[in-house]
């Protein structure tokens, strides 16, 4: 058995083998509409132990919110607790009150989340690991968000490639769905998943458990999925697969000659692409209908559009999605469509002036620290926004971030050293490395970044069709991972060093050092190799064990 010798001695590849075929399996069952095996194959996997640990690691491993307690106060986990909670956990119908949370949001309000006890995480993990293969089977191809093997980037790809031709007359209805986790209607979403038996009681409990908003202040919900749950996301995207098969009935029954129709989701978030021909543009009227059909797909899920955050647009005037701007400019004429315009993607306003903003506030408060803790605060800011907006025309971004950033630190060290001139402060705190004059310590450069063109994932694809090399192509090329990470990613090809098995799309990543820093390694790219975020927390133990025995050598 997997756990006979404890959790630390547990062979992970075996227990993803197993995983991977079993999901495969119930991913064609669904495809193909054999429900009858695919139920089989689920009530299987949820029986087996392999499962079950898997379940166990995501929540106490995998999962980056795994320190955030639920009622039982449980952050964490020894490896004899998590094999203890593996034995442990059932789908019984049965779960404990969430605790809320409350996060700032970007727009100064706060998002309230609703965090599970372990167990009931453990739980949905399971839950999670036998329903997400059979509605991948089922989901629109256009609907990206909350997916395994997709994202944001594919959600922009698909609105380029339905915006870059015939633009003069395309209209966007730009639009958000308002309070989406939080309106759910219970009834619809349990009778839309028609789920077997014991795991509809499951979901049940898990929709109505209620809320805990202090010591002894509780509420009961009636409606919605709380935000903060494993299996919140993909119960929103099954409800909201309703709506997504509605608008594709609107965009089928729409093509034709004079006018085409797309649709793009990405959660809450959708734009509707109409685009008339010409001749047709001044005698259509649509955009109530289109509304009235809105409208109606999403009463029934007990949601509505936010009407606030809802606007129709022309592509001359743009709009923004996802922290991008989508419009067309006027271009010369062998460098664009047949009218003479362009498509192009850029960051959005909003977004460059969020960056900025969290960059200049950080240099503000870090003026008295050294040079080197301020730059190690500002890399990973700079590093992760680039990688971001890497794959739309972010160059003349990049480099106006940059001269932004530098006047914003000229200005903090003459603060700083009010009696020093701009010659000795250069001299002090810039250099000259050859290649680069004005250079801030190790500071990364906004324009460093190389702009690599995203490929949207093909049609209804899945990681659970069992392609294993599309889609660890995908990983090498189009996931968010840093560069470094991608290098050694591409040196290792595609495996991790220390289980020796591929890395996979839903996979945590991290790099470790081969050598521990605190035994002398250094962060040279030939001395780091990428490992599973599980791997590594087993080997980082060992890599402590080894300097205390090198410490006690000494001695």
């Amino acid at each position: 058995m997997p756990h006979k010798h404890g959790w630390s001695k547990i062979d992970w590849n075996l227990v993803n083998q197993y995983i991977d075929k079993m999901q495969n399996k119930i991913y064609l069952a669904s495809k193909s509409g054999d429900y009858r095996s695919m139920r089989k194959l689920q009530h299987l996997c949820l029986k087996s132990f392999r499962f079950r640990l898997m379940a166990t690691r995501k929540v106490t491993q995998d999962n980056t919110g795994k320190k955030t307690p639920g009622i039982d106060g449980l952050k964490s986990l020894s490896p004899k607790e998590r094999l203890e909670l593996a034995k442990k956990i059932r789908i019984n119908g049965k779960a404990k009150k969430v605790r809320r949370v409350e996060i700032p949001k970007t727009n100064g309000k706060t998002r309230k989340l609703g965090i599970p006890t372990i167990e009931d995480r453990a739980k949905q993990a399971l839950a999670k690991l036998v329903l997400e293969p059979e509605w991948e089977a089922k989901f629109s191809g256009k609907s990206y968000g909350f997916r395994p093997g997709r994202s944001c980037h594919d959600a922009i790809s698909d609105i380029f490639i339905n915006t870059s031709t015939r633009t003069e007359h395309c209209h966007i209805m730009d639009a958000d769905i308002k309070g989406c986790f939080d309106n759910i209607n219970h009834k619809f979403l349990m009778d839309y998943m028609n789920t077997f038996p014991s795991m509809r009681r499951q979901i049940k409990a898990w929709l109505e458990s209620g809320v805990q908003i202090s010591f002894n202040v509780s509420l009961d919900t009636y409606e919605g999925t709380p935000q903060g749950g494993v299996i919140s996301p993909l119960l929103a995207n099954i409800a909201l697969d309703h709506f997504d098969k509605k608008m594709d009935i609107l965009v089928e029954n729409n093509k034709g000659r004079y006018i085409n129709f797309s649709y793009i989701r990405y959660a809450d978030d959708f734009v509707l692409i109409r685009k008339i021909s010409p001749a047709t543009s001044g005698k259509i009227r649509l955009k109530d209908q289109i509304e009235k059909s809105v409208v109606e797909a999403l009463k029934p899920i007990g949601l509505e559009i936010n009407k606030e955050k809802t606007k129709w647009t022309t592509m001359s005037e743009g709009f923004d999605f996802l922290g991008f701007n989508v419009r067309t400019y006027k271009t010369g004429k062998y460098r664009a469509n047949k009218n003479g315009t362009k498509t192009l993607i850029k960051p959005s306003k909003k977004a460059i002036q969020s960056h900025y903003r969290k960059i200049s506030e950080k240099i503000g408060k870090l003026k008295n620290a050294p040079q080197e803790g301020l730059v190690k605060q500002l890399n990973p800011i700079i590093r992760g926004w680039c990688n971001y907006y890497r794959g739309v025309v972010s160059t003349e971004t990049f480099s106006k971030l940059d001269h932004m950033i530098h006047k914003r630190i000229m200005r903090m060290l003459h603060s700083k050293c009010q009696h020093t001139g701009t010659k000795e402060i250069v001299k002090n705190f810039f250099e000259n490395d050859g290649n680069r004059k004005w250079k801030f310590g190790n500071l990364i450069l906004h324009t460093e970044t190389k702009i690599v063109r995203h490929v949207k994932v093909q049609g209804e694809r899945s990681p659970y069709d069992g392609d294993v090399t599309y889609w660890g192509q995908r990983l090498a090329k189009y996931s968010n991972l840093t560069n470094k990470k991608k290098i050694l990613l591409k040196r290792q090809k595609g495996l991790c060093k220390i289980c020796n098995r591929p890395f996979l799309i839903s996979d945590m990543m991290e790099i470790d050092h081969i050598q521990a820093r605190c035994n002398g390694g250094s962060n040279d790219l030939s001395h780091l190799q990428l490992v599973h975020k599980h791997c590594h927390e087993t080997k980082t133990p060992f890599d402590l064990i080894k300097r205390k025995e090198a410490s006690q050598d000494i001695i």
